[in-house]
């Protein structure tokens, strides 16, 4: 009797490393499997998004040019994370270049199908922020660096926001003014996403306003601009852009639509 649970246990053992060894060699195949060999594969799958000069291996490579509908991204790579299979995760780093701006973010889904990004950083120019304002005879200038510690998903709607949107070098084009630097600040309380607006200390021009967004991607925006210096007749001009001054010289700002954000809407 003690020899056959002796023999059982040491049959269990095995089947457990045999187990363990044959998921080593698949995951082995995976990360060596050529990227080309796997877009073949899968490329009636995931169109309409197309692969070009693609390198490297399903696990670490990189294409040139990657398509989805108008939109064209350039130098993509991809790097996954073996470690997060452990906890359930598909997970990579991922790199690419559209339209002149550098991205960089974690990518990952989770087993229940959840889409979740960390460590995003990019950079948008001033004219994206040019829809959510009725800016007439002028363009807006400078640069929106964007940092999101953690965007999640879920249901294909967004359900949490953490990180910060600073637009540096603020200013108009036309007449050419500067106006400043201005963070703005997202976290998630529950299901609310909101977004607190401020000026950087020293900026020409005082900021303030609330961002609530909502997990369709539906936003309202209402807010404040005044001089920080009363006898600036040039930002008090400039001002006069974003709308008509009120009591004390503030002018107030509301706004709403919708963020095109991914995954939301089939996307």
């Amino acid at each position: 009797m003690f020899r056959l649970g002796s023999m059982r246990a040491a049959l269990r053992r095995a089947s457990r490393y045999a187990l363990f060894a044959l998921l080593a060699y698949l995951l082995f195949l995976l990360a060596t499997l050529p990227a080309a060999h796997a877009y073949a594969m899968l490329k009636e799958r995931i169109a309409p998004v197309q692969f070009h000069g693609v390198e490297g291996t399903l696990w670490s490579g990189s294409a040139a040019l990657v398509v989805s509908g108008a939109r064209q991204f350039q130098q993509v790579s991809w790097q996954f994370h073996p470690w997060a299979l452990l906890l359930g995760h598909a997970e990579a780093a991922v790199t690419f270049d559209e339209g002149g701006r550098h991205t960089r973010a974690v990518a990952g889904r989770t087993l229940a199908g959840g889409i979740y990004l960390h460590d995003v950083t990019t950079r948008l120019p001033a004219t994206a922020l040019e829809g959510m304002f009725s800016i007439g005879g002028t363009g807006l200038d400078g640069a929106v660096d964007i940092h999101l510690a953690e965007v999640t998903f879920a249901d294909k709607k967004l359900a949490a926001v953490h990180g910060s949107l600073t637009w540096n070098n603020a200013g108009l084009v036309s007449p050419k003014t500067a106006l400043g630097a201005f963070v703005m600040t997202l976290e998630t309380s529950g299901e609310e996403i909101k977004g607190v607006l401020k000026d950087n200390p020293g900026s020409p021009l005082r900021a303030e306003g609330v961002l609530r967004l909502k997990p369709d991607g539906s936003y309202q925006f209402t807010g404040a601009l005044s001089l920080r210096d009363p006898g600036r007749a040039d930002l008090e001009q400039a001002l006069r852009f974003f709308g008509s001054p009120g009591p004390g010289g503030k002018v107030n700002l509301s706004t709403s639509g919708m963020m095109p954000l991914p995954f939301i809407g089939g996307a």
